[in-house]
C-alpha cells in the first residue's frame, strides 16, 4: 500500500505489519539508516512538514489509539481521524487494506498530491 505507520516505545503491543517497537528499535539502533524506518518525535506530527513530501498525514493508515487520541484535533483537522487505523480495528495488512478501502482513505484513492 505504499504507505505510513506510526507507533511509539510504549506500545507494547505488534504493529500490523506484525513487529513490536523493540524489534523495529532494534534494526535501528546505533544510528544505522534502515529503508522502511524513520525515526521521530511524536511532536513532529503537529508540524506542517511532517513528512510533508511523502504525503504528510495524509500518507499515514496505521497508529496506536493512543497516539491517535493524543493528536486528535490535529488528525481531525485534516479529516482523517476516521480513516486511519489502530490496533483495535485491524490485526494485520490483510484486514488494513480492507479496512481502508471500507473507510475510503485518501491515499488509497490516489487523492493525496505529492508536492514537487
Amino acid at each position: 500500500m505504499d504507505a505510513f505507520g506510526i507507533v511509539h516505545r510504549d506500545y507494547k503491543g505488534e504493529t500490523v505489519i506484525g513487529e513490536t517497537f523493540s524489534h523495529m528499535a532494534g534494526e535501528t539502533s546505533g544510528g544505522r539508516q534502515v529503508e522502511g524506518r524513520l525515526g521521530t518525535g511524536l511532536e513532529q506530527i503537529r508540524s506542517p512538514k511532517f513528512i510533508q513530501k511523502d504525503g504528510g498525514l495524509h500518507r499515514v493508515v496505521w497508529m496506536p489509539k493512543e497516539i491517535k487520541e493524543r493528536y486528535r484535533e490535529v488528525i481531525e483537522a485534516k479529516g482523517l481521524y476516521d480513516k486511519i487505523a489502530t490496533e483495535e480495528d485491524v490485526k494485520n495488512t490483510d484486514e488494513l487494506m480492507a479496512w481502508l478501502d471500507e473507510h475510503k482513505h485518501p491515499w488509497l484513492l490516489g487523492e493525496v498530491e505529492l508536492p514537487e
